[in-house]
């Protein structure tokens, strides 16, 4: 019997928690429990009902954080229509009289003579523009 102060005796079943499950090379497998008593500084504890994919994640342990192994938009962004595209924009901006930084002008001298530009697509009106630039830019 129990007074009112007292807690009932419960089981004596370990608190589980909830680990990662990794890979070798520290991707991310999926979750298992664990006893709290048994774990390890090799095991990474997950909050209740973590939904990341399984083969998408890799522990980055210095941040204390899952990392996408590959970035989605770390292709589009290196796509050859892409830069043509963004190197079309800062050069649209800069005709309009907007001033571009420093670093951004020197990767659009660059980019505007190498040949995954030589070869981009514009109109009569574009090409012009670019001409523009090269002359003021001394390319």
């Amino acid at each position: 019997m129990t007074t009112e102060n007292e807690s009932p005796d419960t089981t004596n079943e370990p608190v589980l928690v909830e680990v990662a499950m990794l890979d070798a090379a520290g991707v991310y497998q999926g979750t298992k429990r664990i006893p709290a008593d048994q774990m390890t500084t090799a095991d990474f504890p997950l909050p209740d009902g973590c939904d990341l994919p399984v083969d998408q994640y890799r522990l980055d342990r210095e941040k204390g954080c899952f990392l996408p192994i590959h970035d989605p938009f770390e292709a589009k962004a290196s796509d050859p229509v892409a830069l043509n595209a963004q190197a079309w924009l800062m050069l649209a901006i800069n005709s309009a009289g907007i001033p571009l930084p420093t670093v951004t002008l020197e990767w659009l001298d660059y980019y505007v003579n190498s040949i995954d530009f030589v070869g981009s697509k514009g109109t009569v009106a574009e090409f012009d523009m670019l001409r523009r630039y090269k002359e003021k830019r001394g390319l």
